[in-house]
């Protein structure tokens, strides 16, 4: 199940699974799928962690958009930023870090569970 691998590649703490942050969990989580995501998206993806995606927003989400967008659906990459400020109460990484980790695993789950379910 993806949300579950998504999940695990930003925990990191099950055997065999690397700390990814929340961005390259998502692509490196859809790597094969799509195939303009490559090892080295998921390497460039380490800058769009911890609050340095554009305008402060959440690097799960740019990473969510960036696939959207990249897969030639703006409107899904629109969608989804509707959805994720529903579940997760805002885009800014910098206010859903103070919801901690947990929270945040819980989103990476919800935000691959969209990607998978667009398809």
């Amino acid at each position: 199940m993806v949300e579950e691998f998504a999940k695990k590649l930003f925990l990191g703490q099950e055997k065999g699974y690397r700390r990814l942050n929340c961005a390259q969990a998502i692509a490196e989580a859809f790597r094969e799928e799509y195939g303009f995501i490559t090892e080295k998206t998921v390497k460039a993806f380490k800058k769009m962690g911890h609050g340095k995606a554009p305008n402060g927003e959440c690097g799960m989400l740019y990473a969510a958009k960036y696939i959207f967008e990249n897969n030639d659906q703006p409107e899904k990459a629109k969608a989804f930023e509707k959805h994720f400020i529903e579940f997760a109460g805002t885009a800014k990484c910098e206010e859903l870090i103070k919801k901690k980790i947990p929270f945040c695993a819980y989103c990476i789950s919800k935000t691959a569970e969209f990607i998978n379910n667009v398809k």
